[in-house]
């Protein structure tokens, strides 16, 4: 089974989402020897522009256009990308909250490679995911516990983002996260580490894995 880690967080060491993640998948390499892993850290990946070339490529695929060579070229870097998903039978993304919402770079590598015919294709007119039978597991991040004039409902641009996405998936379950008390570490209920994406209508909840949560008592996502 193998896994794809997408690291949203640049804190590196200091990184609380990249702890949880880090030991998620270190307890899962235990009970799974020799699964491998392919970590696309946001950061340290060459994430190609979605403009120019690459948008026109889009817009000529969708209207059965031949592509130009830079058209090719640039749509072969965002297929590159889509590839890491589609060979994943695991999906972990850490991920931690920037103004309410994702880290830009996060949202660059969602939007290049949520496309048709590579994560998602038309199905009597609306879009459909192509990643079903995967499971993915959320690890979401936050500084501080939300309320009083940005209240969760409201607010949460994070985690109800990543719950919402249409496009890069089949099936939808809504993310967990570690939430921080009142000496900054994460809480948490062992079992269920994460989002699990269902494998179809009326799947049972299962745990991938039980694993402790580490020392997060740092401020950093």
């Amino acid at each position: 089974m193998p896994i794809l880690h997408v690291a949203a967080s640049p804190r590196g060491g200091r990184s609380a989402s990249l702890a949880v993640a880090s030991a998620f998948l270190d307890a899962y390499r235990a009970g799974h020897p020799g699964v491998a892993v392919d970590t696309l850290d946001v950061w340290a990946t060459d994430l190609p522009p979605f403009d120019g070339p690459a948008l026109e490529a889009k817009y000529a695929g969708l209207a059965g256009r031949p592509l130009t060579d830079a058209q090719r070229s640039a749509w072969g870097q965002v297929r590159s990308l889509a590839d890491r998903f589609r060979a994943a039978d695991l999906i972990v993304m850490s991920v931690p909250m920037w103004n309410f919402g994702l880290p830009y770079r996060l949202k660059h590598l969602i939007d290049a490679v949520s496309q048709k015919d590579l994560l998602f294709a038309f199905d009597g007119g609306r879009p459909a995911g192509l990643l079903g039978g995967r499971r993915l597991v959320v690890i979401a991040a936050r500084g501080a516990p939300m309320g009083g004039d940005f209240p969760e409902a409201e607010a949460d641009h994070q985690v109800a983002y990543l719950a919402d996405l249409g496009e890069a998936g089949r099936h939808r379950r809504r993310p967990r996260r570690p939430r921080r008390g009142d000496a900054g570490r994460a809480r948490g209920r062992p079992g269920r580490p994460g989002r699990l994406a269902r494998r179809g209508r009326g799947a049972r909840r299962r745990p991938l894995i039980t694993l402790p949560l580490p020392d997060l008592s740092r401020p950093d996502l």
